[in-house]
């Protein structure tokens, strides 16, 4: 729990008639919301400090980096204190990867051994969907905060938008690539019937999200492609080169995120690779 929320509950539990508190208390209230982007009491900060603590919980360290809302599911990383070249912001242990291993190790994925077509963007779709539909799951804290827009992305767009695109390219590839993994999804499910508990609708959309997600990395000698929690809600920015530079740091065992250069407190932090 950040310190502005921390003095928010005790003057709520403490309130005076007296206009100085009800004033500190709107302040209070105010600076939240500049850090966070969230209204205090919205229901995704109880989210957003359960992922934050199940991290922590589990071995990660980010002591000068905080998640900020622009939006209902949109939002990105920003500093929270200055941040030197060269520190490190982010680390997080293996065990806390989404690697492609985890979905073929299910029991769905087991069946589909002998499908050598079958990418590491399958895979970690498959075993992400099975997560969503666990709520005791060990990734839960993850899913909670896991965002569920795909109104950005072409083969999604409104009737409206696709009017505006039709002739281009973009369309054409994005209504292929919808043919694509509807295609895939039921050459899976004849192969395993299981599958099927996912719907087809269920299957694209969050496989659109994985692909948007997913960093390529090597783990343990093997290049994957794989979903890393938390560091899959810094934003990208062509202009911010060179800002950070991550990997997976065999000798720790843990992906790590470095500064490259100096953060200012409250700036964005982005990745650009």
């Amino acid at each position: 729990m950040g310190r502005s929320e921390e003095s928010l509950k005790y003057f709520e539990e403490n309130k005076d008639v007296s206009d100085d508190i009800e004033r500190t208390v709107a302040k209070l209230k105010e600076d939240y919301k500049e850090d966070s982007g969230l209204s205090y009491g919205d229901p995704r900060i109880q989210k957003i400090e359960r992922f934050t603590q199940w991290l922590k919980e589990n071995g990660s360290k980010f002591s000068k980096i905080r998640i900020r809302y622009y939006g209902q599911d949109n939002r990105g990383v920003h500093a929270c204190e200055y941040i030197r070249g060269k520190e490190t912001l982010l680390t997080l242990p293996k065990k806390l990867i989404i690697t492609p291993e985890l979905g073929r190790n299910t029991q769905i994925g087991k069946l589909l051994s002998s499908k050598p077509n079958l990418t590491d963007l399958f895979y970690l779709t498959l075993f992400l969907l099975q997560q969503l539909h666990d709520p005791l799951s060990f990734w839960q804290p993850y899913v909670d905060v896991y965002p569920h827009s795909v109104s950005s992305f072409p083969m999604f767009y409104s009737e409206e938008e696709k009017l505006m695109l039709h002739g281009s390219v973009i369309l054409e590839d994005a209504e292929e690539e919808m043919r694509r993994m509807r295609e895939e999804y039921e050459n899976v499910a004849a192969v395993a019937p299981g599958f099927k508990k996912f719907t087809v609708e269920e299957y694209v959309r969050n496989k659109v999200l994985i692909k948007s997600r997913a960093l390529k990395m090597k783990i343990d000698g093997i290049e994957c492609k794989a979903i890393v929690p938390l560091a899959d809600m810094f934003n990208y920015h062509y202009e911010k080169l060179g800002q950070t530079s991550w990997k997976f740091d065999q000798a720790s065992d843990c992906f790590v995120v470095n500064a490259e250069r100096d953060i200012s407190l409250g700036d964005s932090v982005f990745f650009s690779e």
